[in-house]
């Protein structure tokens, strides 16, 4: 009985488009960073030289990113329009990867990718949490309940199944580069190391912008520009 109104609450849920879209964008989203944080240092210590302490300013540099720019995501996003900021914060993201593995950089430029890192994943996550009121809302305006704890349940196991599912394909991506704990990785390996880690990001993030592009979410931003303008004639 229990299990049969587990799967029917999660089942009532996911009717709801609105919040079906921020749940897949989150599950895509949480597995990219997965897969790319579990395989960055390794990525740092055989293409960029830096390992153990080297890496702390490159960690500070990806917290300061996150923290300074919430204020900055908090202003832009009602501003810009939530569904666009969080649009520029899912493009931005995964070309930091991709930047990271495609050439070696000085200290100066990894301290700047990495702020860049956490500045772009702070959005993502500031404005996925904006939109949730919207799906929320919109099952309350039908269905007459508010079920603001059920959805928190559901992203919680989201992200749960995420990080799961995130570690399981980091396994395999490490399988399939050739990499060995305790042994020097050859080129090749470390060659598949930058494509791993800069590809999951990349392949993730852009299922998670067309989910996005063919979500009511474009469509309400429409009508809302739509109205704007013409309003202000």
């Amino acid at each position: 009985e229990f299990q049969a109104g587990l799967i029917q609450t999660f089942a009532e849920s996911f009717r709801n488009r609105l919040f079906r879209t921020l749940v897949l964008v989150y599950c895509l989203l949480v597995i990219a960073n997965r897969t790319a944080l579990a395989q960055l240092f390794l990525l740092l210590e055989h293409f960029h030289e830096k390992s153990g302490d080297e890496t702390i300013p490159l960690l500070l540099s990806f917290y300061a990113g996150s923290l300074l720019s919430m204020p900055v995501w908090v202003f832009v996003g009602p501003r810009c329009g939530r569904i666009q900021s969080l649009l520029a914060a899912i493009i931005v993201w995964p070309l930091m990867y991709a930047a990271l593995a495609a050439n070696r950089w000085n200290d100066a430029g990894l301290l700047a990718i990495s702020f860049a890192m956490g500045a772009s994943f702070s959005g993502i996550l500031a404005m996925l949490g904006a939109l949730v009121p919207d799906a929320v809302d919109a099952d309350r305006t039908q269905n007459g309940q508010r079920r603001e704890g059920l959805y928190a349940s559901v992203i919680s196991l989201t992200l749960q199944f995420g990080l799961g599912a995130g570690y399981l394909l980091t396994g395999f991506a490490l399988q399939w580069a050739g990499y060995r704990g305790g042994v020097k990785p050859t080129s090749e390996v470390v060659l598949g190391l930058r494509l791993s880690t800069a590809g999951f990001p990349l392949i993730l993030a852009a299922a998670a912008v067309l989910v996005l592009f063919c979500s009511p979410f474009m469509v309400r931003a429409s009508k809302t520009r739509y109205n704007d303008r013409m309003r202000d004639s």
